[in-house]
């Protein structure tokens, strides 16, 4: 019966550690410091491109989402910078108007590449 015991206690420990997962937390997205929030159209144009909150992650890609009354305008850059069309938008925007960092990918240093939390931003 003790045998019976421990096969089974081993048996638990064993398949319980084969289905744990390692977690973490994503890193997060920012434009000039900062992931979200008030943020004016200067700082936003001058900062020029997405950054990540871990270095070992490496923005690859997003869209950039602008309220153009009436319409949504939405931008893709295929690196972490801003396109000139971007900064012409952002140049072109007024306080009050909401920006917004979407489908950002990210990739960490053995290429796996993540989706990162969609920013938004509102001009001052």
């Amino acid at each position: 019966m003790k045998k019976l015991l421990s096969v089974i206690v081993l048996l638990i420990i064993f398949t319980t550690g084969l289905s744990a997962q390692t977690t973490y937390t994503l890193p997060t997205a920012t434009v000039a410091g900062k992931s979200g929030g008030v943020i004016s159209k200067d700082t936003l144009i001058n900062a020029g491109k997405l950054e990540c909150s871990d270095p070992g992650f490496v923005i690859k890609s997003f869209t950039l989402t602008i309220e153009v009354p009436p319409d949504l305008v939405s931008i893709t850059s295929k690196t972490p910078e801003f396109t000139e069309i971007m900064k012409g938008y952002l140049a072109g925007a007024k306080a009050g108007q909401k920006i917004f960092f979407e489908d950002i990918k990210a990739t960490n240093a053995e290429g796996k590449t993540y989706n990162l939390a969609v920013m938004s931003f509102k001009l001052q």
